[in-house]
């Protein structure tokens, strides 16, 4: 059986925006109920173009890759995690990434613990994605009914995942140019070599519905039917490029 009665295994960031501090209170008291201690990290705000001196942006990029630009809060939601991926780097140390519109069920602690003993060797092991039912291969049985898997194509959402150093560092010199979604970004791991990795079942509460404050913009955009088909198009190439990348990498 795992022992959860241990101290906190690796340092908690929360990306939390200055105006949304109720989520912050919130956040807080769910982790403080399991024990845990978090350190708040300011997310960069979209709406007030505080994301725009580190932003890296391209948008004849974007509109090439996948036939639409990026939003300003979807960029800013990439440059909140990508300045948290330097902290992380520059640190020495790996951590435990979470959005602050989360909710914990049992055995969290357990799965945390067990991503914790995990990271070094896998660099980046998620504990939430919001594709969890298909693109799944198992790696590894674990304590107390957990495996874990590798996540072989687009597990989406940047929800509360583990990175190291290494990882993060990876991730940070291969992002040069932005032009998706940092969760996009993060799943192309035949760009970076960044495998992710999970621990399952899942043991965090998240709801599809509730707005999320740095990830979802309100602006609107309508693809032409000529990059309607780029887009298609670009998801059929990733799908297999993930494959080829896997068959010579495989998971284990």
């Amino acid at each position: 059986m795992a022992d959860n009665s241990k101290s906190q295994p690796l340092p908690i960031y929360v990306i939390n925006l200055d105006r949304a501090q109720e989520r912050w209170s919130a956040m807080q008291s769910a982790l403080g109920s399991l024990g845990l201690e978090a350190t708040r990290i300011s997310a960069l705000d979209g709406r007030a173009g505080e994301h725009l001196p580190v932003s890296r942006y391209n948008e004849a990029r974007s509109l090439s890759y996948g036939g639409a630009p990026q939003t300003e809060t979807t960029m800013a939601s990439f440059a909140s995690h990508y300045c948290l991926w330097e902290r992380i780097r520059d640190s020495g140390q790996a951590a435990l990434v979470i959005e602050d519109d989360l909710g914990f069920e049992e055995g969290f602690l357990a799965a945390f613990h067990l991503a914790a003993a995990r990271i070094q060797e896998r660099r980046y092991i998620r504990l939430f994605a919001l594709n969890h039912k298909r693109n799944v291969v198992d790696v590894e049985p674990l304590e107390e009914g957990f495996r874990l898997v590798c996540l072989t194509y687009r597990p989406l959402g940047t929800q509360a995942y583990l990175l190291s150093p290494e990882g993060a560092a990876r991730l940070v010199e291969m992002a040069e140019t932005w032009f998706q979604p940092v969760d996009d970004y993060m799943d192309n791991f035949w760009v970076h070599g960044v495998v992710p990795y999970a621990i399952q079942p899942y043991r965090v509460l998240h709801d599809d519905q509730n707005f999320s404050y740095i990830q979802t913009g309100t602006e609107a955009y309508k693809r032409t039917t000529s990059q309607y088909l780029r887009f298609k198009l670009r998801r059929r190439v990733n799908r297999f490029l993930a494959k080829r990348y896997l068959k010579h990498n495989p998971p284990r």
